[in-house]
């Protein structure tokens, strides 16, 4: 998969797993309208640069011994992303207002989420809820 195509492919991925995922004007972002947003009509924003995109990718593959790395990669970034696009925070809310890959404290690309509650990261690079390539 090229670096163009990455954020089109994520958004193809997350519309068939049931998100309203749709490009922003931004090259590097996509906005998700994703499910339980209740009162919260503001879609999630999601900030994914190609470069960083490719090199979390190739990050996500160098620990795989199985099969077809490419593919696990890919499915491993959208898994992460439904997961913080879909779950529910206050009870029947997902509150994400903006997921973005950026390198955290300890200098790994790692997805970061931001809530209305405060704006909390709870994807930390390596924390407990947190997933990093090891390298």
């Amino acid at each position: 998969m090229s670096r163009d195509d990455l954020l089109d492919e994520l958004v193809t991925a997350l519309r068939q797993e049931g998100l309203d995922a749709q490009p922003a004007e931004d090259v590097d972002r996509f906005v998700v309208g994703s499910m339980h947003r209740g009162d919260h009509a503001v879609p999630a924003a999601v900030h994914i640069p190609a470069a960083e995109g490719q090199k979390y990718l190739q990050e996500l593959q160098e620990g795989w011994a199985g099969d077809d790395p490419e593919e696990y990669a890919f499915g491993m970034l959208v898994m992460l992303l439904v997961e913080a696009l879909s779950t529910i925070h206050d009870g029947e809310n997902n509150l994400v207002t903006e997921i973005e890959l950026r390198r955290g404290l300890e200098g790994r690309l790692a997805l970061h989420e931001t809530r209305l509650e405060g704006g909390a990261p709870f994807l930390p690079p390596g924390g407990l809820y947190g997933w990093t390539a090891e390298r």
